[in-house]
């Protein structure tokens, strides 16, 4: 990949005195750092959103959220292939500019431990114009990470009983409304996490989060598996999102299937998780209130990713020639 001198950018972008070269040898505060698209190249941004980008105005954009640990940021190239891909199904003009300017910036060391926000505006335009001219943008944000006495606490989930009819509850849209009050309604409940629905009573996922579920073949559950326990994790056809951390589980655990959960199929759990960028993969503890009996399943898996996230093994990141667009497959499907 052609490297980017910082001298040449200075100079390139000296006469806006409102970006700076996008180092990461932050000094000072670290709460409060902005990058944004200029040209082809991601550099300092002291203004925020246009008030009249499309973004704000209508939640008209996408956004990946990246874990910063161990100086590295977590599954970049997975973020980005995700980011892009979605934003060409909803037909926003990504230029190979931009495509390099992310991938150069990916590759500078993060400010620290913490989260890197991005952002894809549909940028400036009337009401249902085409997308000419997007924006990109990034934000740090300073974040705490489970530590193992929190791993292996746990956390209480609970189901919601508002279903959603919606196929699209997994992307990452600008429209999060819905999550963010499934969230509240959990967490008013004395849980952490809430379980989401669709109308005909099957597992989507957590408001926040992945899913992953335990089940024990020996009851009859929603699995024909011989063997005494195995991994489930609910189907993409009902909404569920592509994460990548439930990629990389799918990577340690390759017999995890993907299938229908329903209500009845949760009363047969013997262990769950919960996964997203931040909390990685996060035990749960209880489900409405039931303690599940094999939470060490969940625990050792979580201990296993914190392990790798502290030292990440392998290919992170993405370079400007590969496609943007071919994600592998998550999980084997299997119907009921």
């Amino acid at each position: 990949m052609e490297e980017i001198k910082e001298d040449e950018i200075k100079s390139k972008h000296s006469v806006n005195p409102s970006v700076e070269y996008a180092s990461m040898n932050h000094q000072g505060d670290l709460s409060n750092l902005k990058w944004c698209l200029h040209g082809d190249v991601i550099v300092r941004c002291n203004n925020g959103v246009s008030l009249s980008d499309r973004g704000f105005r209508y939640g008209q954009h996408l956004f990946e959220t990246v874990a910063a640990r161990g100086g590295n940021y977590l599954f970049a190239k997975e973020h980005v292939h995700r980011l892009f891909k979605t934003a060409g199904h909803f037909g926003f003009p990504i230029s190979k500019a931009c495509e390099k300017a992310l991938c150069n910036f990916l590759h500078l060391a993060p400010p620290g431990e913490g989260l890197l926000r991005l952002y894809l505006t549909t940028g400036e335009g009337a009401v249902a114009s085409p997308i000419v001219a997007p924006n990109l943008f990034a934000f740090w944000e300073e974040t705490l990470f489970p530590s193992r006495e929190e791993i292996e606490q746990g956390v209480r989930l609970v189901s919601l009983k508002e279903p959603v009819g919606t196929t699209t509850w997994g992307e990452k849209t600008g429209n999060y409304w819905d999550h963010l009050r499934a969230l509240e309604t959990a967490r008013s409940m004395g849980a952490s996490e809430g379980l989401i629905f669709d109308v005909e009573g099957r597992v989507i996922s957590a408001a926040m989060a992945n899913l992953l579920v335990w089940f024990d073949g020996k009851k009859g559950s929603v699995s024909e598996s011989e063997t005494d326990l195995f991994l489930v994790t609910p189907s993409q056809a009902r909404g569920a999102r592509d994460g990548v951390v439930l990629s990389w589980v799918q990577g340690q655990v390759p017999e995890m299937i993907e299938c229908d959960i329903t209500r009845n199929d949760l009363r047969k759990v013997t262990a769950m998780a919960i996964t997203n960028s931040r909390l990685g993969v996060m035990p749960v503890v209880s489900l409405d209130g039931r303690k599940l009996p094999h939470l060490e399943l969940a625990i050792q898996l979580a201990h296993e990713y914190r392990k790798y996230s502290l030292n990440p093994v392998g290919k992170i990141f993405l370079s400007v020639s590969e496609s943007f667009t071919e994600v592998p497959s998550r999980a084997k499907t299997r119907s009921k």
